[in-house]
Formats: C-alpha cells, sequence, structure tokens
C-alpha cells in the first residue's frame, strides 16, 4: 500500500510540474534564481607581470588565478575568472563567502561591487568566524593593537602597519574589515580572523559603508545563479575542512533550486573533483538557433549536457512544429507530427529541471524526420 501511495504522490506532483508551466515561463522561473555577473575570459599574459596589479584591477585574488590556471601563471595566457554569482541576497550591506574569499557589497537591492579578500588561517583558532554582524567603527590610518599573543604593543599608523590606512570594525571584538601593507597576502587564507582588501578596495569599500550595516558571513561551497537566461554553478574548495564538499552536497543544493538532474553523476563528480571556483554553465546557452535557415528563440538556449544538446520539450516541438502529450503516469511525453512520434521518457533519455522536461534534440528532431547539424556558431534545424 504504502509502495502504491507513493507512486500515487510522484504522479501528482509530476502533473503539477507540467501544468506549472502554463503558468509562469521557463525564462521567468530562471530569473528567479540568484543574480550572476561578469565573465570568463582568457587573456594574454607573460611571467613577469605582477599579478598584484591584475588582480587590483580585475577584481580576483591569488587563489582564484590559480585555481583557474591549474599551471601556474607563467604562460603566454591566463584564465580571468571573472563570472561571479552572488548567492545571499541583502537590500543594503557586505555578503562574504568564505571558500569564495570574496567581498559582495549591496546598495538597494543590487551588487554595486565586489572585492577579493584574505581570510583567516585554516588553523582553527584563526578560522574567520561565519554569522550576521554590524559595521560599528570606521577608521583612516588606525594604529594596530598588537594582542597579547603578538607582543602587547602598538604599531603606529605607516608603511608597517598590517591594517593598512582603513579599518572597518565589527560588534565582534577584534574582528574587522581593514587594508593590507601586503596586497601579495589577498586571495589567500593567511589572516588572525580579520578580512583584509586590496588598498585601493579597502578605499572604496570604507567609503561606501555606514555605521550599522549588516556584514553577512557565509561559508558556501555551492553557488548557483543566472544570468540573461543561462544557468552557472561554481564549486568552492572547502578550505576550513567543513565536509561541506561531495556529491551529495552538490546534489541537495541543485535540488534545491529545482535543478537535482542537470548534472549526470560524472559531471557532478568532475565538478567536486576541480572545486576551481569557475562559474560554468549547467542550463542554457546563448548559442543560437536556426529552424530551416530562419534564426529562432525561446525560453532558454540548448543546454550541453553528457554530450549532447536538449532543448525543453514544448520548445523543440514548437520549432518542429509537433503535439505535445505529457503522460505522469509514466514520466514520458510523446511529440508527434504527421505520422511519426517520438516517446522520451524522464530520468532515461531527458531530465526535468526548473519544472520544464528537456529532450535530446538529434533524438526528437530525426525521429519525427527532421536533420540536425551543429556548429561552434550554433544549431540548424530542418523540418521535413
Amino acid at each position: 500500500m504504502r509502495n502504491v501511495n507513493t507512486l500515487a504522490l510522484c504522479v501528482i506532483v509530476l502533473a503539477s510540474m507540467m501544468l506549472s508551466n502554463a503558468q509562469t515561463t521557463l525564462r521567468e522561473r530562471v530569473a528567479r534564481l540568484p543574480v550572476s555577473f561578469g565573465e570568463n575570459t582568457t587573456i594574454p599574459w607573460s611571467s613577469g607581470r605582477s599579478w598584484v596589479n591584475l588582480g587590483i584591477q580585475e577584481h580576483v585574488g591569488y587563489r582564484h588565478l590559480t585555481r583557474a590556471n591549474p599551471g601556474g601563471l607563467s604562460s603566454d595566457t591566463l584564465l580571468l575568472p571573472g563570472r561571479r554569482i552572488a548567492i545571499n541576497h541583502l537590500s543594503n550591506g557586505v555578503v562574504l563567502n568564505l571558500p569564495e574569499l570574496m567581498l559582495y557589497h549591496w546598495t538597494k537591492n543590487r551588487v554595486t561591487a565586489h572585492y577579493p579578500v584574505s581570510i583567516g588561517q585554516i588553523t582553527e583558532r584563526w578560522h574567520t568566524p561565519v554569522g550576521r554582524l554590524q559595521v560599528n567603527t570606521k577608521v583612516v590610518d588606525p594604529a594596530w593593537h598588537r594582542p597579547s599573543w603578538a607582543g602587547g604593543d602598538v604599531e603606529p599608523p605607516g608603511p608597517n602597519n598590517p591594517l593598512g590606512d582603513r579599518w572597518i570594525g565589527l560588534n565582534r571584538p577584534g574582528y574587522g574589515i581593514h587594508g593590507t601593507n601586503n596586497p601579495r597576502t589577498i586571495g589567500r587564507t593567511v589572516s588572525h580572523g580579520c578580512i583584509r582588501l586590496f588598498p585601493p578596495h579597502i578605499r572604496e569599500l570604507y567609503t561606501n559603508v555606514a555605521i550599522g550595516d549588516t556584514v553577512l558571513i557565509t561559508y558556501e561551497t555551492v553557488a548557483i545563479g543566472q544570468a540573461d537566461g543561462v544557468v552557472y554553478m561554481a564549486v568552492f574548495p572547502d578550505i576550513y575542512r567543513r565536509a561541506a564538499n561531495d556529491v551529495t552536497r552538490v546534489q541537495r543544493r541543485l535540488h534545491g533550486f529545482g535543478l537535482a538532474d542537470v548534472l549526470t553523476r560524472q559531471e557532478l563528480t568532475q565538478a567536486v573533483r576541480s572545486a576551481d571556483g569557475i562559474a560554468r554553465p549547467i542550463l542554457g546557452s546563448h548559442s543560437a538557433m536556426k529552424v530551416n535557415g530562419t534564426p529562432v528563440s525561446g525560453d532558454i538556449g540548448p543546454t550541453l549536457r553528457g554530450g549532447r544538446s536538449y532543448l525543453p520539450a514544448r520548445q523543440l516541438a514548437g520549432y518542429l512544429h509537433a503535439s505535445v502529450h505529457w503522460d505522469a503516469g509514466v514520466e514520458t511525453v510523446y511529440l508527434t507530427r504527421d505520422s511519426r512520434e517520438v516517446a522520451v521518457t524522464n530520468g532515461k533519455e531527458a531530465f526535468i529541471a526548473l519544472n520544464a522536461l528537456f529532450v535530446p534534440v538529434r533524438q526528437v528532431t530525426e525521429e519525427l524526420g527532421g536533420s540536425v547539424m551543429f556548429s561552434p556558431g550554433g544549431i540548424r534545424l530542418t523540418t521535413p
């Protein structure tokens, strides 16, 4: 009896998911995900250049660059990991995600700036704490009052002061956001719990935060967000070794956004293994689509999954002038054109993401009598 009830519940849930497509578009559901911005780009490079200057200009730190370029920073090109995902929303204030080594400044519900940071060392005693804090002091040219373990004396403002020339104190004694007299430490886990920024960045942030502003410090190793109809995911290293990175954890995070099946098991495993912090597309793309030579558009671009291209069943059916019938009892969609029919089953040939069933483009098109041509410029469908 329990199995029958479970099956009935699954049928009801799947039926309601497909029905919801009539209430909101897939594009609208994508747009509700956290915001992503920026781009990953490859730039010319030479080993004699300063990564610090690049970091200040492009808002990346040392680990961002070395994770994205495992061969080192001595080649003639570098991958610049410029796409970011703002996983926590604030109306106004600062969000710091520790595994990402990145700080976001929110103003009027928008990310207005982001900065690479250094945080506490991996030794537990020096971990930067998580939690919801507030700015309670701001000081230009601060003196550093050394704690007893560091000698207990005072380092006056100047080039030897590790706080740099700006201090944004938090309402947790001893913790703050500050500059540095050693910019090469930005993007590393090297502090005693405070948050360091490049000197130009801390001056900018100092100007734009106010006493009482929220500072939200999180520990999230999986970031999921969207930009212009494409969904991205980044996996960051579990820097404090809190068992926050495994396939189950990533799946659980995807499931929470309605994206549980967008990646194959192999793709999930690779994402966890690399944990390089690079935001990559997992649903949708900007690949161009043409049908019988005419450009077409839809709610979302083709998704590459396991080496195959997928589109929502209803979107592809529209391109092919096919009818669609969804049988929730067997989790199968039937696409029909003239006398031809193709059946595609969820969990086998197809997968569900954001309440839409995605089907393989080539299989469906060819079984309905059409043809498909893939190229770097996009996908060309030809109907019979």
